[in-house]
């Protein structure tokens, strides 16, 4: 296992998210972008470290849950801040891409000027040009933030972003994400996953998947389902640009359509659509309580289990007062009055 960019180390863990929150606009506009983001042109005096702008950006793309992402180690691009029509092609066909972000850093002291492009891959024209000035090392993550969110909207609004959000729309579900539908409480599984922290780091593992650190105020979303913790692990398998697993520990929330479950540890397999809550678990909903060591939730159906010395308590509905039925009209007789038969699973 090796950690990314260790050149950066007092950089890339200054709060990553803290700038601008990923909206779930941006998130699902997000959803249908197959991009590569090329090494960035480095300017600056012999012997100055240049920060690894592109790989941060490429990272910050896969949280807003676009379709696909081709960082800078995998794309084999060359550092070239304004690469010809050929080399995008080039690129971008080796990587099945239809779009670039290439871009130039200049270190000025120690100020940055980042000066970053989008460029389709056909024809190499430029569907947005993006400039982010950094004064300060803990100015970097907020202007990697909202460059990526700007090579988001940019993309989105261009003809080309449009077709392939309506492609990715009509087969049901964005490139690269979750097949699925609605399910508990209307919730949606197509839905792109976002996630929010105060910092993050990216871990290569040898076998070409990845795995994010969030830490430090976390939030993920997914269509109706929020789960706020201290930290979370998301485990990305090789060329993903969804996790397929997240881990999530610390003040452990999950919230759904008025139900809110807590734990010490929640494990979210986004393939099986299933949820895990293990240590201290309790769903509530309304006045209704629900505890037991671990409680799993099925997020496409209807179910939910409790193991370990399970405790549920539902506070019954006060009834209601029937109006006085008005004289001489029938009453109803036993046989046919409707009754309720409590059904325990």
């Amino acid at each position: 296992m090796t950690r990314m960019r260790p050149v950066l180390a007092r950089l890339v863990f200054v709060a990553l998210f803290c700038g601008t929150p990923a909206h779930a606009a941006v998130a699902g506009a997000a959803a249908g972008l197959e991009v590569g983001v090329a090494p960035f042109e480095a300017v600056a005096a012999s012997g100055t470290d240049v920060p690894d702008v592109a790989s941060l950006l490429a990272d910050r793309l896969v949280a807003l849950g676009a379709g696909k992402v081709v960082g800078p180690a995998q794309l084999g691009a060359e550092p070239l801040g304004d690469p010809s029509p050929e080399k995008l092609a080039d690129w971008g066909g080796r990587s099945n891409v239809s779009s670039i972000v290439v871009g130039r850093t200049t270190r000025l002291g120690r100020r940055l000027s980042l000066d970053v492009r989008l460029r389709a891959v056909g024809g190499g024209a430029t569907l947005g040009t993006f400039v982010e000035d950094v004064p300060r090392a803990e100015d970097l993550a907020p202007a990697v933030n909202r460059l990526a969110e700007q090579i988001v909207a940019s993309w989105s609004t261009s003809s080309g972003g449009r077709e392939a959000a309506s492609a990715a729309s009509a087969d049901g579900a964005p490139k690269g994400g979750v097949a699925g539908g609605k399910g508990l409480d209307g919730f949606n599984s197509k839905a792109p996953i976002s996630i929010n922290s105060s910092e993050l780091e990216a871990i290569d593992q040898p076998n070409g998947s990845r795995k994010f650190l969030f830490t430090g105020n976390v939030e993920v979303e997914q269509d109706n389902v929020r789960l706020t913790s201290t930290k979370l692990e998301a485990f990305y398998p090789p060329n993903a640009s969804q996790p397929d697993r997240l881990v999530a520990t610390g003040n452990v929330v999950i919230t759904q359509a008025g139900k809110r479950a807590k734990c010490d540890r929640a494990t979210f397999l986004n393939t099986e659509q299933r949820v895990l809550c293990q240590g201290n678990a309790r769903l509530e909903q309304g006045d209704d309580r629900a505890e037991g060591k671990e409680i799993e939730l099925l997020l496409d159906s209807q179910r939910m289990f409790i193991r370990g010395g399970a405790q549920i308590r539902i506070t019954p509905k006060p009834e209601q007062t029937k109006p006085a039925a008005p004289s001489g009209a029938a009453t109803p007789s036993a046989a046919t009055t409707p009754s309720a038969a409590a059904q325990t699973p």
